[in-house]
This record gives structure tokens, C-alpha cells and sequence, in this order.
């Protein structure tokens, strides 16, 4: 179904590629276009983070540096960390970097139209794509020097190649070529995208399309043959980053899954708890009356592939979590946002009454719309990062005088706040400086008193400390030991001022007289 725009004979006959009505292109163009204007200021604004710190060290040497970092200590597929490195050697600069991400999403929102109009047919693709385009976790990954955003674009194009390969009554052998090399392309880029390759062959066998099968398993036995080198490396990475927790296990998976609840719940909304149960109790509600609405004969080969891989995925990244010991985030699941996105509108399709139909979608879309807003002002407001490093950079060349180093705890904060610091004093990480050769979040506690005394220059000067705020002092279920630091501080330091910033805190010490 369109848009009710007023009829013209010279609009109708005007189509733009893959058959966008003019109107509509219009539309979906300023969808993208409002998309760009949010994550265009605040990908130059915005500070990078821990995980941006370590792609820009993988990306921003030689080629090779970048292959082997991304495969031994980034504990990935390379890919992405080369198409970084090529793109760094045009622009050096943090906005550069994440103008890939953001060029990567803004193309995906115009894929997302051609998916909707494809997988979902009576419901306005427009909806779809708006809900899409202005989601948090959209704009976040768009945010992001990371692979995220080119396995989102991925995903995407899988989706769209397999449907005119395989799916289509008349399938297309030029689809089929592209949904191979682009399946290549998906394992190099992020392994958790072999979900959909998966997922897309049980899709074929329920539909008992076996000639299709029968070529898509020839073309998987071709992608295998391609990524099998890789496997020499995928066994030791999935050990690598197991959870390093020796507690009991069962304690830790569900604690880590309680906070990937939290973090996928302020991915939609911050707003106060009550008024969240109410939304939520609205919506079910909403969503039992419609069950009444529904016809499930108009349930298609479409709405069986987008709920196939739905499945598969849940059963997928289970597996993951048992394989990693529950080290999973939100964040790894990029590769299926869309096609649980497309899950959801696929059964709001079922309603059988138009009318019903377009109010329920024009109503989910009004709700979130203003969810995001609020969500997207209460997320960047501060216009910064954990640990806001551009500011802390600033106040303490603002502020600092000769011979007096900057402490700063963990040494990843101390690579972070590096790329904006450009005083007159040295950085000193601690433990100790990050060598990036094997990523363990141990590396990055304190043991003891004697690893202070070993990373300051002089024990007699005054200092600035800089520390990121973390929950109960810990990295996941790593303790970071701050007990040390902050006895250290008290023996041998008197605290003179002490300034926060956005998840970090400044302090200038000034060194006590001995007795």
C-alpha cells in the first residue's frame, strides 16, 4: 500500500531504481537526510570510547598490522579493520573514521524500504524505514568506529540478494552471484553473520524449495571453501574470549544477561520505571485485542523465511553464550536487528482489517517516535562519551604546569584521552602501558602498591589523576582493584580539587611532606 498522494499521470509513469515511485524516493531521501543530521554533528562532537580506541590502534599502522591485530588481539575477522585502514590513509582524523559507520547506516535505512516492499507487502515501507532510521541503537552503531555498522548494511544486503536469488518466482542467477560473494564478505567482517546463512537455508527446506536448496548448498560449499583459512584462527579466538571468570558459572550467565537486559531496554528508552510499565501494559493489551484481528491464512512464504531466521537466531546466539561462557552483548547481535525488526512487522501484517492495520502501525510509529526522541536527548545531551576525554583533555591543559604527570587508570583511558591531549606533561598509564598484543581485561587491574611506584617518573612531584567511573570498579566481572589506588592516594597525596566529568573524574594532587 502508498501513500493516498494526489494522482498524476506524469508522476506515476516516473520510477526511480528498484521501482520507487518518485513520491516515495522523496520520502525515503529525507528519512535518510534527517538520519545524516543527527549522526553527522555528533559522530564530530562525540569523544571515542574504549572499543573506538582499539580499532583506530588496529587500523591506524600498515596493512599488516591491521590483518594481524584484528585477528590476534581484536579476536575478529579482518576485513573490517582493512577497509578502516585504507579509509584512515585518505584522513586521519576521529570524524573521518566514524564517517564510514555513518555512511554504512544511512545506506541501510535505504535498503530497509527495498526489504519492506519485498518481505512485507500491505504495509506502508515508509513506516518501516522511519522506525528504523531513527532508533537509538541505530543512530548509536552509526556512531561507532567498529564493525557494527558494516555487518548491519550486510545483513541487510543479504536479506535483499537472498529474497531475488531464491525467493522470488522468478529468481535472479546475477542475485545468486551477488549473495555469494556478499556471504564472503560477511564472514571476513563479522562471524556472527554465518546466523543468517543458516538461518536462510532451514527457510528454503521448510518452504521445500529443494532446487534452491540444492544451489544454495552448492554456493555455502563455495563460501566455506573461501573462509576455511580463517578457521585456523576461530577455534583460539572463541577460547580467547570465553568469560575469564573463575566464580560459578550459572551466577555470572545470569548476571551478565541482567545487564544485557538493562542495556537493550536503554537502547528504546530512559524513561522512569512506572511510566515504562504502563507503556508496556498498554501495548499488550494493544496486542491481545489485536490477536482477535488477526487471519493467519494470509501467512506466506514470506512471513515463514523472516520467522525461520528469527528462530534460528535466538537458538544461534544461545549457543554462543554457552560457547563464550555468557560473554555476549547487545551490541554483537547487529548482524540480526533488521530481521527481527521485520519479524515484528510480519505478524502485525496478519491483521486483516486495513484500517486496523494502518491506525495499529500509525499509532506503534507515533509511540516510538517520541521514545527515541527522549531516549536520543537523554543519550547525547552531554554531547560526549564514557569519559568525555575532549573536556578532561582540556581542563587539564587549561589548568597544568610543567612536571606534573597525569596518572591515568586503566592504560585503555590512558590510549583514549591521548588522542586529545596535547599538553606540556607525559601520561602515565596504569598498570602499565597497553602493548595491544593480547586483549585480557586482567592487564588492566592493579595487583599492587609497586606498580604505581614503577609507572610515575618521580614520587616527589604533584599529579593529575584521571580515572573512568566504573560500576563497583569492575570490567565485566574483572575487578580493577581501585581499594589500591585509592590507598596509594591517601598515604602519599592530599586531594586538592576534584572535577566530573561525563563516566570520568579529574584530580589534582599535591604531593604530602614527608615527616
Amino acid at each position: 500500500m502508498k501513500f493516498a498522494f494526489p494522482k498524476s499521470r506524469f508522476l506515476t509513469k516516473i520510477k526511480f531504481p528498484f521501482s520507487l515511485p518518485i513520491k516515495q524516493n522523496y520520502l525515503i531521501h529525507l528519512i535518510v537526510l534527517l538520519n545524516l543530521t543527527i549522526t553527522i554533528p555528533l559522530g564530530a562532537i562525540l569523544n571515542i570510547w574504549t572499543d573506538e580506541a582499539y580499532s583506530l590502534n588496529t587500523a591506524g599502522k600498515s596493512l599488516q598490522y591491521a590483518v594481524t591485530q584484528g585477528i590476534n588481539f581484536e579476536l575478529q575477522p579482518p576485513l573490517y579493520f582493512i577497509l578502516l585502514n585504507i579509509w584512515h590513509s585518505v584522513n586521519n582524523s576521529i570524524f573521518w573514521a566514524r564517517l564510514l559507520s555513518i555512511i554504512c547506516i544511512a545506506s541501510t535505512i535505504y535498503i530497509i524500504n527495498l526489504l519492506a516492499e519485498r518481505y512485507i507487502k500491505n504495509i506502508n515501507s515508509v513506516l518501516i524505514v522511519t522506525i528504523f532510521a531513527f532508533n537509538p541503537f541505530t543512530i548509536k552503531v552509526a556512531l561507532e568506529i567498529r564493525v557494527y555498522a558494516l555487518a548491519m548494511l550486510l545483513s541487510a544486503l543479504l536479506l535483499l540478494f537472498f529474497y531475488d536469488g531464491y525467493l522470488a518466482h522468478k529468481s535472479q542467477s546475477k542475485a545468486k552471484v551477488i549473495y555469494l560473494s556478499l556471504a564472503i564478505v560477511a564472514l571476513y567482517s563479522q562471524y556472527y553473520l554465518a546466523c543468517l546463512l543458516i538461518a536462510n537455508a532451514i527457510a528454503l527446506f521448510l518452504l521445500r524449495r529443494w532446487q534452491a536448496l540444492k544451489n544454495y548448498l552448492w554456493g555455502m560449499s563455495l563460501v566455506a571453501l573461501c573462509f576455511s583459512p580463517m578457521l585456523f584462527f576461530l577455534s583460539n579466538q572463541v577460547s580467547t574470549h570465553a568469560n575469564p571468570s573463575e566464580n560459578n558459572f550459572w551466577q555470572n550467565f545470569i548476571d551478565i544477561q541482567k545487564s544485557k537486559v538493562q542495556g537493550f531496554l536503554e537502547n528504546f528508552s530512559n524513561l522512569p520505571q512506572p511510566v515504562l510499565i504502563g507503556l508496556f501494559l498498554l501495548i499488550l493489551i494493544l496486542l491481545l485485542g489485536l490477536i482477535f484481528a488477526t487471519d493467519l491464512r494470509l501467512i506466506n512464504s514470506n512471513h515463514v523465511t523472516i520467522w525461520t531466521i528469527n528462530i534460528t537466531s535466538i537458538a544461534f546466539f544461545i549457543g554462543v553464550l554457552v560457547a563464550t561462557n555468557g560473554f555476549l552483548l547487545f551490541r554483537h547481535t547487529v548482524g540480526v536487528f533488521i530481521v527481527f525488526c521485520l519479524g515484528f512487522f510480519l505478524l502485525l501484517s496478519l491483521i486483516k482489517y486495513p484500517k486496523i492495520r494502518n491506525t495499529t502501525i500509525i499509532f506503534i510509529t507515533t509511540i516510538a517516535i517520541l521514545l527515541y526522541a527522549q531516549n536520543l536527548y537523554k543519550n547525547y545531551s552531554v554531547l560526549a562519551k564514557a569519559g568525555d576525554w575532549n573536556r578532561v583533555a582540556e581542563y587539564i591543559m587549561n589548568y597544568e604546569k610543567p612536571q606534573q604527570e597525569i596518572l591515568v587508570f586503566t592504560s585503555i583511558s590512558a590510549e583514549e584521552l591521548s588522542y586529545y591531549y596535547d599538553g606540556i606533561n607525559q601520561i602515565v598509564p596504569l598498570p602499565k602501558a597497553d602493548d595491544f598484543k593480547k586483549y585480557a581485561l586482567q592487564n588492566y587491574a592493579l595487583n599492587n602498591e609497586a606498580e604505581i611506584v614503577q609507572a610515575l617518573v618521580s614520587d616527589r612531584h604533584d599529579l593529575w589523576l584521571v580515572e573512568r567511573v566504573n560500576r563497583n570498579c569492575k570490567s565485566f566481572d574483572v575487578n580493577l582493584n581501585c581499594h589500591i589506588l585509592e590507598n596509594f592516594i591517601s598515604k602519599h597525596y592530599q586531594v586538592e580539587t576534584s572535577h566530573k566529568f561525563y563516566k570520568s573524574r579529574v584530580r589534582f594532587l599535591k604531593r604530602k611532606q614527608k615527616n
